[in-house]
């Protein structure tokens, strides 16, 4: 199984298959009512297929990494983060070296 994959095949109401579709408009046609919870989808490049619901990449409000259950992309606000702890991890740094290196 291939992670990462983000297009779709799906059948149609009608048992015709379709795609394939970037995640983006499988949630669009996810939440207009084209594609149901049961209605079959699976990954391009794979042969496993399932009922909709089963794929939360598609089926949840939530960004999530498309084939990985719960794991959710990084938002900004977690970026940042990440960012001020380098920033104060650096400053801390130079103020060990400068108080180290350059007494006099």
């Amino acid at each position: 199984m291939t992670t990462g994959n983000n297009r779709y095949r799906y059948l149609s109401a009608s048992g015709e298959p379709c795609g394939p579709v970037w995640l983006g408009e499988m949630r669009r046609l996810w939440k207009g009512g084209e594609i149901g919870p049961e209605t079959q989808v699976g990954r391009e490049g794979e042969d496993d297929w399932g009922p909709a619901r089963t794929f939360i990449e598609i089926t949840s409000d939530e960004a999530v990494l498309p084939g990985v259950a719960g794991r959710r992309e990084p938002t900004r606000s977690s970026l940042s983060w990440g960012v001020w702890v380098l920033i104060l991890l650096l400053a801390v740094f130079m103020a060990w070296v400068q108080f180290f290196y350059f007494k006099e």
